[in-house]
């Protein structure tokens, strides 16, 4: 009897160690945002090293940090390299170069974005690293404006939110949850840090132009904007049509004029993808600087001609234009985030390869055919002066 009971001991223990074995194997949870985690087959290995350092077009240098509860902690000077730590724990971030934008402190310094996610909708949220850059990309800014979110066109309202509310858990999965939430409309949405600034009476352009039409082939955007040091503005983000830039570029003074009285707000920024290069419309010389039809002193151009917005190169398309009064805020820091220069695009999946087309996979087209373009705002020190030019 004694001898049976050690056989059956031996028996028991041994079945429970191939039952723990079976069950520590490599499944993986739903990511936050409720895509199942799954890799490209050709995905190379995501190293978490974020120190290396970047040029930044734009950008200040800063000190590297090493995760988001040192934010406070960032250095910086008017020109220069950015070298940064990153803000998230995306695995995402480029071996060779900065993770992200250098970590700004944000009790003293808003940051400004704007990225067209170029038909942001289902396919692309499918795929899990080029979705997941995506988000990472939101965690640099405490606004984020999107054009594209569920289609280049007319996303219905349930595409559009499925994506975004898919968009902001995966931001959330690397900032911390509840750190971003969003507000949106058609094809626009703009992502904010709730720690940073509040969004309010979020609404889409309804006015007209002076052709007697709807002035835009894609309602713009609007958000009533405050800080948590008190600083308030109106944001607009824009996609125009190409066909009828021409016409819509102009029509934005209108929509931005009308927006100052129904927000009662002197304080304006319109930032998206004006189309505002090429044969779509007549931007004005790289050395007149600002955008034709915003002449200062009325307004200031951030984005200003001659700077590379697009993957492709040698187009202007991304734009970010200032009233006066907000302009007032700004440091005069602004820059164009290339993605391979803070990610590693290698693993992003894409379109493949066809007989007329090289696909997108593992290239920066794989995100986007637009760059990200950004610009910080001073908090406090309102009666610092506005940067020279317009």
């Amino acid at each position: 009897m004694h001898t049976y009971t050690m056989r059956f001991t031996i028996l028991f223990f041994a079945c429970m160690t191939a039952f723990s074995a079976a069950c520590s194997g490599s499944n993986e949870p739903p990511d936050a945002g409720g895509v199942s985690s799954r890799r490209a087959s050709s995905s190379r290995s995501l190293s978490s090293s974020r120190s290396a350092s970047s040029a930044v077009s734009g950008s200040r240098s800063a000190s590297s940090v090493s995760s988001i509860s040192a934010q406070n902690s960032s250095s910086a000077s008017s020109a220069g390299a950015g070298s940064s730590a990153g803000y998230d724990g995306s695995p995402y971030y480029s071996t060779t170069s900065a993770a992200g934008l250098y970590v700004h402190d944000r009790n003293t310094i808003l940051r400004i974005g704007s990225m067209n996610g170029q038909i942001m909708g289902p396919a692309k949220q499918d795929r899990y690293n080029t979705f997941g850059v995506m988000a990472s990309v939101a965690t640099n800014f405490d606004i984020l404006a999107l054009q594209e979110v569920g289609s280049n066109w007319d996303p219905s309202d349930d595409t559009a939110t499925r994506v975004m509310n898919a968009y902001v858990a995966r931001v959330n999965g690397f900032a911390g949850m509840g750190a971003y939430s969003y507000v949106r409309g058609h094809q626009y949405a703009f992502v904010y840090r709730t720690s940073s600034v509040t969004l309010s009476e979020s609404r889409l352009y309804t006015g007209t132009n002076s052709y007697g039409t709807n002035a835009f082939r894609y309602a713009p955007l609007l958000a009533k904007a405050v800080t948590q040091s008190g600083l308030s503005f109106v944001i607009m983000t824009v996609h125009t049509s190409p066909g009828f830039a021409s016409r819509e570029i102009p029509s934005i003074l209108n929509a931005l004029s009308e927006a100052a009285a129904s927000y009662g707000e002197t304080r304006l920024i319109c930032l998206g993808d004006y189309n505002a290069d090429t044969t779509y419309y007549s931007p004005g010389t790289a050395a007149q600087g600002w955008l034709n039809g915003f002449a200062p002193p009325q307004w200031y151009t951030v984005i200003r001609n001659g700077i590379t917005t697009n993957v492709g190169g040698g187009k202007t398309y991304d734009r970010i234009q200032l009233s006066m009064p907000l302009a007032a805020f700004y440091t005069g820091t602004w820059g164009v985030m290339k993605y391979a220069e803070h990610y590693d695009v290698t693993i992003c999946e894409g379109t493949g390869p066809t007989s007329t087309t090289p696909g997108t996979q593992f290239t920066e087209n794989a995100i986007s055919d637009h760059y990200p373009v950004w610009a910080e705002f001073r908090l406090h020190d309102v009666n610092a002066p506005a940067p020279p030019g317009g």
